[in-house]
């Protein structure tokens, strides 16, 4: 077994043990496993890819620096996306924006055919609407919301994240749920109504 395959099977806890007793090629693999899920969380709340992979480059250059804190009985996840949460209130207090939180880049999408036609304006107005209603989200729901659909961590790791407590987490997540189900109905339209 070369030691790409030996990592693949290992979890975060012992990446960074591995990492930290000096097998570089951990890290590759742990950066491999979350380096989408984080620059997702990131990207999704700039709305800028450069300033994305700005940050990116800032909150793995801290996890390299801080490793060494990780406390080993911790969630790595839970670790990485306080640190990437904490770059982003400091990135939004510095530039004071808060309000622009989505990528909405219109896709060029080539129609094969009418029903495929059909199908893609569908998927994008949907997509228009999903990204609508997500910046009218307070900003606590709407970080709760990516840090659980983006993130997939559990509302116990988002409590964690976010420095609240399980309930109040419950309560954001349920918020968020309950807004968007509301602003998506009025943006869509209830087709079974008539």
């Amino acid at each position: 077994m070369n030691l790409k395959q030996q990592y693949a099977s290992q979890d975060d806890s012992q990446l960074v043990a591995a990492y930290i007793s000096g097998e570089f090629s951990a890290f590759e693999t742990l950066y491999a496993r979350h380096k989408g899920g984080s620059f997702r969380f990131i990207l999704r709340q700039v709305k800028d890819a450069a300033t994305a992979e700005d940050l990116m480059q800032e909150l793995w250059i801290k996890v390299i620096s801080n490793i060494r804190q990780f406390k080993q009985e911790a969630k790595f996840t839970t670790w990485l996306y306080q640190i990437a949460r904490r770059l982003l209130i400091d990135k939004f207090r510095h530039l004071a924006v808060v309000s622009q939180v989505f990528t909405a880049e219109p896709e060029q999408e080539e129609a094969v055919g009418t029903s495929d036609a059909m199908a893609g304006l569908e998927q994008k107005r949907q997509k228009m609407a999903l990204q609508h209603c997500l910046k009218l989200l307070p900003k606590t729901q709407l970080e709760s919301f990516l840090l659980k659909e983006e993130a997939n961590l559990t509302q116990a790791d988002v409590a964690q994240v976010t420095g609240v407590t399980l309930e109040a987490a419950k309560s954001r997540l349920r918020a968020a749920y309950i807004g968007l189900r509301q602003c998506l109905s009025l943006k869509l339209g209830d087709d079974d109504e008539q």
